[in-house]
């Protein structure tokens, strides 16, 4: 499938907007399940609605954020363009993925993006591939189709500072992990602060 077909039929509603400190689809933290629109036959979209340009037009910002988010991880870093094919794709694709947003202080409300988790439900299969993945001490991996191929719940990757990791990790929990046992792919990963320390940046989770 075409970039484009992918990020016009993920999971973005119309009221994941970016506000001034937090970017959170409906369906993931929210715990408000997304759509997507008609399929025409051929595996693209048949909606032109404004409200489909906006969530394509959110689609491709987040894309961006999430890229440039990776690019402070000393994991994920040097990872290749071919590589988001299997690990930024599929989680919009299936709405488990969501980024933070901070605002910066005395810069007239401008917000920089601060972090983001990932998360998967995985068949058995899948969990005893991620299960060997970590006691390896290495990346996970998936394919693009195994990222919602079961049940079994794996927070896969926090990208943020401690304290907003914390917070959203708390969220996730509220929420996409409610009432379920989750399994954690390795610890928080703290970034590098992108463009502010912590102490010129207000997170709000909302």
């Amino acid at each position: 499938r075409r970039m484009d077909q992918i990020l016009s039929t993920s999971h973005v509603p119309s009221s994941w907007s970016n506000s001034d400190h937090v970017v959170t689809p409906q369906g993931s933290v929210n715990g408000v399940k997304g759509h997507t629109g008609q399929s025409n036959g051929d595996g693209g979209q048949t909606s032109n609605t404004p409200e489909a340009g906006q969530k394509a037009r959110i689609a491709t910002a987040t894309f961006g954020e999430i890229v440039a988010l990776l690019s402070f991880s000393p994991v994920h870093k040097h990872m290749s363009l071919a590589d988001l094919e299997w690990l930024v794709i599929p989680a919009l694709a299936t709405n488990q993925v969501t980024t933070v947003r901070g605002k910066l202080k005395d810069q007239n409300g401008l917000t920089i993006p601060l972090g983001l988790a990932l998360w998967a439900h995985v068949s058995d299969e899948v969990d005893k591939k991620l299960e060997a993945q970590q006691q390896a001490n290495i990346p996970f991996h998936l394919a693009p189709h195994e990222w919602k191929s079961g049940e079994i719940p794996w927070l896969l990757a926090v990208l943020a500072p401690k304290e907003v990791a914390q917070a959203l990790v708390k969220k996730l929990e509220d929420s996409v992990f409610k009432d379920k046992f989750y399994k954690r792919f390795a610890l928080t990963e703290e970034t590098k602060k992108p463009m502010a320390d912590s102490s010129q940046v207000q997170p709000t989770l909302s």
